[in-house]
């Protein structure tokens, strides 16, 4: 039960026009790839901070595994971070550091935007410009 102080602002007519206005708005001014990755970034919010060391032992025990058995040994290797999976990929291949440095700086920018793209949802006023100079 409501108590009758209440009961004028639980109107369900005004929840859904606000609602659905507030969505409306959404669905106008962001891309709907741009809804997606938003809605699923929430899901970090609990996670703990992010720290460098796992990938930085996984790397150390890579280099050691290369310079016992050679390079071409690490295509077997179970790689859990994507982008050193991408590095070791290229150097596999024989990428130099030159190459395989400007793959890993074109990752850690396209998700660099992809999370700009998710925050500016959450976070951008109706009159802000969308993009940044």
């Amino acid at each position: 039960m409501m108590p009758s102080a209440l009961a004028p602002y639980a109107d369900p007519v005004a929840v859904t026009f606000v609602v659905g206005g507030t969505a409306l708005a959404l669905l106008i001014r962001t891309p709907p790839a741009d809804i997606g990755r938003a809605v699923r970034a929430l899901a970090t919010l609990g996670r703990r901070p992010f720290t460098a060391e796992d990938g930085l032992d996984q790397i150390a025990k890579l280099d050691r595994i290369a310079r016992r058995h050679g390079v071409m040994t690490l295509d077997r290797s179970r790689i859990a971070d994507p982008d050193i999976a991408d590095a070791i990929a290229g150097i596999v291949d024989g990428a130099g550091p030159d190459i395989v440095g400007e793959r890993l700086r074109h990752r850690c920018e396209a998700r660099a935007e992809r999370h700009l793209a998710a925050a500016d949802m959450w976070g951008r006023s109706p009159n802000s410009p969308r993009c940044w100079a």
